[in-house]
């Protein structure tokens, strides 16, 4: 018998750099319990108040997407309460480049207003 595969789901990538696109594949959501999401959270959590102007003062992340390492980076979506109760949501696309040299996570796109109800579908 074959062991089991994590459950996954397919889309289209289209790369910033033209109408490129690559097939993907998308894990459906895990609880983000465990580093490296709750870590990459914590550090575009900057880059996202600078973004929208805002302070955060809950932050933490409830579930995240893995997509296949692509280009030398493991791209992930992640979503981060940001309220207590944890009703209000935003949803992240971070980038973490794995060659070497390491460069800290980047958050390359975003969607606010999200709730915990709302699916973490690909931004």
């Amino acid at each position: 018998m074959e062991p089991a595969q994590p459950a996954q789901d397919s889309f289209l990538l289209s790369l910033a750099s033209g109408s490129t696109t690559f097939p993907m594949v998308l894990q459906l959501p895990q609880p983000a319990a465990h580093q490296p999401h709750s870590s990459n959270s914590s550090k575009v959590k900057p880059q996202l108040e600078k973004k929208v102007h805002k302070t955060y003062p809950v932050f933490v992340a409830k579930k995240y997407r893995y997509l296949e390492n692509i280009v030398g980076a493991s791209h992930y979506l992640i979503k981060v309460s940001v309220s207590n109760p944890a009703h209000e949501c935003v949803h992240l696309y971070v980038v973490q480049v794995v060659l070497p040299p390491p460069v800290d996570s980047e958050l390359t796109k975003y969607q606010l207003n999200k709730t915990e109800d709302d699916p973490l579908v690909p931004i």
